[in-house]
């Protein structure tokens, strides 16, 4: 079964903004990434121009940046593991570190 998880995808090449999911091939990411959103956090990612993929965790209320992931390639499964390792390393207590 897959979890879908909403996030906020910036196309190229005018950054437009559209809302997708990404799906979490397990439930614990599912869990973690829901725990992250209902604490005032979403999820954001773009394809950079270098064609590596960029996967944010961002603080709704100050708008920041707070954990930062990157995928070598928009290959499905470069951005799943990128993913996996941004909601699993991600530390509510202290969003910043």
């Amino acid at each position: 079964m897959k979890y879908p998880i909403p996030v906020t995808f910036y196309k190229l090449p005018d950054g437009e903004k559209r809302e997708v999911f990404l799906e979490a091939e397990e439930e614990s990411y599912f869990t973690n990434a829901m725990i992250i959103l209902k604490n005032g956090f979403k999820f954001e990612f773009e394809i950079l121009t270098s064609d590596e993929v960029s996967l944010t965790i961002v603080n709704i209320l100050t708008d920041r940046d707070v954990a930062i992931e990157i995928a070598p390639t928009y290959h499905y499964f470069h951005v799943t593991k990128a993913f996996q390792k941004l909601i699993t390393n991600f530390n509510l207590e202290n969003p910043n570190a």
